[in-house]
C-alpha cells in the first residue's frame, strides 16, 4: 500500500512537471513570436522614415518644436546633475492624440498635486516650455501618433461641435466668407451650420498658405510639432 501511494505521488508530480514544460515551451514560443512580430513592425516603421523623411524635408513649412517635457530620473548614486539626465525622457505633445490625459500624468511625476483643477491652458504653459534643443541628448524620447483622419475627426467634433469655441471658430468663419457669397447657414436651433468639408478646406489652406491660427496645432502634421526625421 505504502510503495502504491509512492508510486501514485511520482506520477502525479511526472504529470505536473510535463504539464508545467509544455505550457512553458509554449510560452516561449508565443514569446519569440511576438518578438519577431514587433521586430518587424519596428522595421516596416523604419524603413516608412527613410521613405518619407526626404519629403518631409522639402517642407518648407514653419515648425513649432516647442511641445517638449522633459522628466528627469533623480539620480541614487549621488547628486550629480549628469547622472540625473541618464534616466531622463522627453515626450513631445502632440494635440488630440489623448495628449492632455498623458500631460496631466507628467504634471503629477513633477510635483503638482492637482493638475485638472488648473485653469484652461495653465496645464500646458507650465509643461510645453522644453524645445529639442533643451534636451539632453541622452534622454529617451517619445511620441503618441494616432491615425492622422482620425486625429482630423477629433479635432473638428471637439472643437467646432461639442464646445464650439469663438477662439476656434473665428478664423473658420472668416475663411467661409472670403470664400464664398452665403459662408455659413443657421440652423433651426440658431447654431451655426458648419460641416466637416468646410474643416478640412479650412486646414489645406492653413498648411499649404503657412498660416498659423488658434487651433493650428490640434491638426498641424506630426512632423511640423516634433522633429522625428532628425531625432534618434
Amino acid at each position: 500500500m505504502r510503495y502504491r501511494l509512492r508510486w501514485s505521488v511520482l506520477l502525479v508530480l511526472l504529470l505536473v512537471s510535463c504539464s508545467y514544460l509544455i505550457m512553458t515551451s509554449s510560452s516561449l514560443m508565443d514569446d519569440n513570436s511576438t518578438n519577431d512580430h514587433w521586430s518587424a513592425v519596428m522595421q516596416q516603421r523604419l524603413d516608412h522614415f527613410s521613405r518619407a523623411c526626404p519629403l518631409v524635408r522639402r517642407d518648407h513649412g514653419r515648425r513649432f518644436l516647442r511641445g517638449l517635457v522633459v522628466v528627469e530620473q533623480q539620480s541614487h548614486a549621488g547628486g550629480d546633475n549628469s547622472d540625473s539626465q541618464n534616466g531622463s525622457v522627453a515626450y513631445c505633445h502632440i494635440p488630440k492624440v489623448a495628449s492632455t490625459w498623458f500631460l496631466a500624468a507628467l504634471a503629477r511625476v513633477r510635483g503638482v498635486s492637482d493638475p485638472e483643477a488648473l485653469p484652461d491652458g495653465e496645464l500646458h504653459r507650465i509643461m510645453l516650455s522644453g524645445t529639442s534643443s533643451s534636451t539632453p541628448t541622452n534622454s529617451t524620447r517619445f511620441l503618441f501618433v494616432r491615425h492622422p483622419l482620425k486625429r482630423l475627426l477629433s479635432a473638428f467634433a471637439d472643437k467646432f461641435v461639442r464646445r464650439r469655441d469663438k477662439r476656434y471658430l473665428a478664423p473658420l468663419l472668416r475663411y467661409l466668407k472670403r470664400k464664398r457669397a452665403d459662408p455659413v447657414r443657421a440652423t433651426g436651433e440658431g447654431k451655426l451650420n458648419i460641416g466637416f468639408p468646410d474643416f478640412v478646406d479650412f486646414v489645406l489652406e492653413e498648411l499649404t498658405k503657412d498660416r498659423v491660427s488658434f487651433g493650428t496645432f490640434h491638426w498641424m502634421p506630426y512632423y511640423r510639432l516634433c522633429d522625428m526625421c532628425d531625432t534618434r
